[in-house]
């Protein structure tokens, strides 16, 4: 018994079946080429990458697909999950962070001086209403330090819907 392959839908079956139990097509309808070895029936092996295709975009990878996605898409990484390539990779903001110092500094007397002499001026000039506003504080809090926003990486899996952090 030799497998054949059907000229309508390109499925292999057994030549001692009637008809391809795929599509219908009867055997009596399949041409023959007396010239074709029964080795040219046998599955392809599949395309050996480079090593560097590999790395970039894994064994099966479609490299033209993968170039047109390369900004969305992490080919390089693979899913816990499915062992999909077609992963994409996000940025997320999940903190701040202050590392330093602030403390609480007496104004120079220049600025004080200034700050009265410029409210006794607005009180005499509204006619007393600027009273009712609260005093500019004599003291300043001066901070000295960095602030750091804390992101992290997530992976999600476009196959399959995973979703996991990157370290």
């Amino acid at each position: 018994m030799a497998l054949i392959i059907c000229p309508e839908c390109g499925k292999e079956f057994s030549d001692k079946a009637p008809a391809c139990p795929n599509c219908g097509c009867p055997i009596s309808e399949m041409y023959w080429d007396d010239n074709v070895q029964e080795d040219s029936f046998e599955d392809e092996k599949p395309k050996k990458y480079s090593t560097f295709h590999r790395l970039l975009y894994g064994n099966n990878a479609n490299a033209k697909e993968a170039w047109q996605n390369a900004d969305k898409v992490h080919a390089g990484q693979l899913c816990p999950i499915c062992s999909s390539h077609n992963i994409e990779i996000h940025t997320e903001d999940i903190g701040e962070k202050y590392k330093g110092r602030s403390e609480v500094r007496e104004k120079s007397a220049l600025t004080r001086a200034g700050n009265k002499a410029g409210r006794a001026a607005m009180i005499g000039m509204t006619g007393g209403l600027w009273a009712l506003t609260p005093k500019k504080s004599d003291y300043s809090e001066v901070k000295k330090g960095k602030s750091k926003i804390i992101k992290k990486r997530v992976a999600y899996c476009r196959d399959c819907g995973n979703q996991w952090t990157l370290h």
